[in-house]
């Protein structure tokens, strides 16, 4: 491999430290406090193999199960992967994955974004120019001001697209842009957020373009509101006029640069602007935040391993980036890159800090460190020497070799000095990083489109008549015993729905009782008037005095003032009502739900919600004593026409309609919903053909009829409920009557009572003390209205329509109950009964295929016939499953390849280096394990 160390022998091998267990955080941390800060007397090599030693020993407490399976096993058929094994041969696993890619499995399996970070001038962009073979542009602060996204391929030629992707747009500031404009909720002002929009910039088949080209789509980035073709290098005007001018001082979208080529590994890199801690000009200070900002965006993406690039020209705790990976706890995915290693080497002094670094004890990466040298400015590339990276990495292998400080005391540290090093532990961390879901993601990918295939069956090519009436046959034996009864049944099943339905539909009715009002306004008793003559015993009084009985008629709102004699004596009438302080709250007849405070809608979320007030208001008694006033028959005095019976009850039972119509539409709705249910159940799987959707139709059309039917039947039982009124059932009507009359006359009496103490308090208002509280005053009038006498109230007016608007109420409960059980029944033994007894054999008539004609036969076919979509969808599927299971294959293939190459190197044929450099690339991983 270009740029490696030479390979060494067996002995060589064994004496070097494993830098793997230098650089683990757990075994530093597990140290005492002497060996953390060694004397540097100490010989390097002496510390080495004290590492190593605590490492080796570390790792045998490590339980055999974890040591021997890194990667949990999956259900599916594929061999396991032995992370270890790819991990020694991941250049095989790659090029594995660069042929996987013609099997079309992007979706499947991602790579891993690999992020460059670091402070500004730390060296990001050589490196990663030298990393991934391309010439990045580095004039004129144009790369330090925008991300870029470098993806490289392999291709059998070199070509390369750029493209602008545009997740923001810029908003041009009014004023100049100050730190506290850059917030949590604006993290890239004055950038605004919007829908992506990638732009195409330039298509490049010779290298030598590259780095113009991007140095001109990243100026392009910087002026988001002008037109990117005018910065096209070779065509558009400004790149013509060479104006680099720019509206933004930087830019969080990104320009994308897609290189294919030979030998290039499949990777993904973004190359992010440094992270400052001072700028140039004051006016620039908002950029600070903003840089560290673009930079927590990308180092929080877990599918991602960040490369910390941190130059050693500047001391180690100078950088502001490995605080912001710390403070994100991105550390565990991070692997530092030490650059410009010879501006450190002219350095004379105490070399400590930097050594504590490499042996992972101080400023600690979850992956540890490399260290790699570009090309600086007094570099001097020779076109007839071979291509620039070559010399290049020549370059740097001699610095590494013959620097004083890194071929002597730091000479151990050699096998993680290099481009090339760092590019084999990428190539390394990427594959065992596919490696560990790889397996997972197929299978879990073949499993999803086998559970699509089951919905997109292939039909059947022969015998299809025998195969659909089957599938009916099976179909009307499930409808009938769903509606006999027979499935299980829970609330949540068809019959727990229409138990629920009837339930709320009986308690609907029986809850619009009609609600009848026994106040009346000529209850209201005025104060005594008293008129005082000459002869003081000749006194008269009103209804309320003790001498006389008299009371006001129905018709009279109040009693008028009689003649009066000579100087009169007269205590204030009240023009307007007493307030009514009644506690006895029940003024009107009527149903326990409806009485004062009722509280919710019981009904509420029911379909009868909205019929639960039918039966309010109805009538009262003023309008009952004027029915029987108008039917009352000459010369019969007490005796009440039944006409005044039938017309209060049928008034009562008309508005039993809605309700009714609401049951009957809602159990429709039920059972066409429960029988296409049976209908997906057994045709679902043909969804796409005529077949299912013909049969849904004639499905519908079966129940409508049957419906309709009801409709009749039950609309029939209203007809006559509201004919005229009608029961055998004595003693029910009787009971009813009795109770509704003793409560009639109760709240009746309280009524009289009350407004008789309103009267005595108007008279006196002393018989209640004034101050006392509301409740204390409703207590007190209670009292008083309990101990009236019924000679103190006389004869009520009324008394003879309480039987009358007790009948009405009583009859009302007989009928309803009578009414839904016979709607209930008539819905449950007709309609139900019906769909069942006529369901066989119906959808088979309807399509004409009951038969052995070829005319039947033909039909069939035609009602099978493929979906063009859908066939092409299942198509689409099958060919995924066949590519995934090729896939599959040739990953049992490359484990096969990789214990191959793992049995050559136990014979003594091995790779030392990658074997060895496996350890040392993962300082870590196998802490964690």
């Amino acid at each position: 491999m270009n740029g490696m160390t030479p390979t060494r022998d067996r002995r060589t091998v064994k004496d070097e430290p494993v830098i793997h267990d230098l650089l683990s955080p757990s075994s530093s941390n597990s140290m005492t406090p002497q060996n953390r800060q060694p004397s540097l007397e100490v010989s390097l090599v002496e510390r080495v193999r004290s590492y190593d030693s605590q490492s080796m020993h570390h790792a045998a407490s490590v339980p055999q199960y974890f040591q021997n399976n890194r990667v949990t096993p999956s259900t599916t058929n594929i061999e396991i992967i032995d992370v270890d094994a790819i991990g020694k041969h991941s250049k095989v696993f790659i090029n594995a994955i660069d042929e996987l890619r013609q099997y079309d499995i992007e979706h499947v399996v991602k790579l891993p974004k690999i992020i460059v970070v670091g402070d500004q001038s730390a060296g990001k962009s050589s490196m990663m120019s030298a990393l991934t073979g391309t010439h990045i542009p580095r004039k004129n602060g144009t790369c330090t001001r925008c991300p870029a996204n470098i993806v490289t391929s392999a291709a059998e030629t070199w070509s390369c697209s750029i493209s602008l992707s545009q997740k923001y747009e810029y908003v041009q500031p009014r004023q100049p842009v100050k730190p506290q404009d850059v917030t949590q909720k604006n993290p890239f002002y004055p950038w605004r957020e919007r829908d992506l929009r990638t732009l195409q910039f330039k298509v490049l088949t010779d290298k030598s373009e590259l780095e113009d080209a991007m140095k001109w789509a990243q100026i392009a980035l910087l002026n988001h509101n002008q037109n990117c073709t005018s910065f096209i290098p070779g065509a558009g005007q400004r790149w013509k006029e060479d104006d680099v001018t720019t509206e933004a001082e930087f830019s969080p979208n990104v320009v994308v640069v897609s290189i294919s080529g030979p030998d290039l590994t499949s990777l993904s890199f973004f190359d992010l602007p440094g992270i400052i801690v001072n700028s140039a000009k004051s006016e620039q200070d908002y950029l600070i935040q903003a840089f560290e900002n673009l930079a927590v965006k990308h180092i929080e993406e877990q599918n991602s391993l960040i490369i910390f690039t941190m130059s050693m020209s500047v001391d180690a705790v100078m950088s502001k980036t490995k605080k912001v990976i710390v403070d994100n706890n991105a550390t565990a995915r991070c692997v530092g890159v030490l650059t410009k290693p010879d501006t450190f080497s002219d350095k004379k002094g105490d070399v400590s800090d930097w050594e504590k670094v490499l042996l992972g004890t101080e400023h600690i990466m979850g992956h540890g460190y490399f260290a790699t040298k570009q090309p600086g400015p007094n570099f001097k590339y020779d076109p007839t020497a071979g291509s620039y990276h070559d010399q290049a990495r020549m370059e740097e292998a001699e610095f590494f070799d013959k620097d004083e400080l890194w071929s002597g005391r730091w000479k151990h540290f050699r096998s993680r000095c290099g481009t090339a090093v760092i590019q084999e532990f990428l190539s390394c961390q990427l594959a065992k990083e596919i490696a560990k879901s790889i397996k997972e993601r197929i299978t879990l990918r073949m499993l999803e489109i086998d559970e699509e295939l089951k919905m997109l069956p292939a039909l059947p090519q022969s015998d299809i008549q025998h195969i659909i009436l089957k599938i009916l046959l099976r179909f009307s034996s499930k409808v009938q015993s769903l509606m006999n009864g027979e499935l299980a049944s829970s609330e949540h099943s068809f019959y727990g729905q229409w138990k629920t339905l009837s339930d709320d539909f009986y308690r609907v009715i029986i809850s619009n009782q009609p609600e009848i009002e026994l106040s009346d306004p000529s209850d209201i008793l005025k104060p005594a008037v008293i008129e005082l003559s000459d002869d003081e015993d000749d006194e008269t009084t009103t209804p309320s005095g003790k001498h006389s009985n008299k009371r006001p008629r129905p018709q009279e709102a109040e009693l008028p003032q009689t003649p009066r004699k000579r100087g009169k004596a007269v205590v204030p009438s009240i023009s307007t009502p007493v307030k009514d302080e009644n506690p006895f709250s029940e003024m009107v007849l009527s149903t326990p739900s409806r009485r004062a405070n009722p509280g919710p809608n019981p009904l509420k979320g029911s379909p009868f919600a909205h019929h639960t007030s039918n039966g309010k208001k109805f009538t009262n008694i003023r309008e009952i004593f004027k029915k029987i006033h108008q039917y009352a028959q000459p010369g019969m005095p007490g005796i009440v026409n039944h006409r005044v019976y039938d017309d209060f009850c049928k008034a009562a039972v008309k508005k039993w309609i809605d309700p009714l119509r609401t049951l009957l539409s809602e159990t429709v709705r039920l059972l066409k919903k429960e029988l296409n249910n049976l209908l997906d159940e057994h045709l679902g799987i043909y969804y796409q053909t005529p077949l299912f959707q013909v049969c849904r139709r004639l499905l519908d059309q079966y129940v409508d009829r049957y419906y309709m039917h009801e409709v009749g039947a039950t609309e029939e039982l209203y007809n006559l409920e509201v004919l005229r009124m009608f029961t055998v059932d004595n003693p029910t009507l009787a009971d009813h009557k009795r109770k509704e009359l003793e409560h009639a006359q109760k709240i009746r009496r309280n009524i009289r009572a009350h407004r008789k103490v309103d009267q005595m308090l108007s008279e006196n208002p002393k018989k209640l003390a004034a101050n006392l509280e509301p409740a204390a005053r409703r207590r007190a009038k209670q009292k008083i209205a309990d101990e009236v006498s019924a000679e103190a109230l006389g004869r009520d007016p009324f008394e003879n329509t309480l039987p009358v608007a007790s009948y009405i109420r009583a009859y009302y409960l007989t009928a309803a109950h009578r009414f839904t059980d016979s709607v209930c029944l008539s819905i449950h033994n007709r309609l139900f009964h019906s769909v069942s007894e006529n369901i066989d054999s119906y959808l088979e008539k309807e399509l004409g295929i009951n038969s052995s004609t070829i005319d039947a036969q033909e039909k069939c076919e035609a009602l099978m016939a493929d979906n063009a979509g859908m066939a092409m969808k299942r198509r689409k599927l099958i060919n995924e499953k066949s590519q995934l299971e090729s896939c599959a294959k040739r990953l049992d293939k490359l484990c096969a390849d990789i214990k191959d190459l793992g049995s050559q190197n136990q014979n003594g044929n091995e790779d030392l280096d990658a074997a060895a450099m496996y350890r040392q690339y993962n300082p870590v991983d196998d802490e964690m394990m």
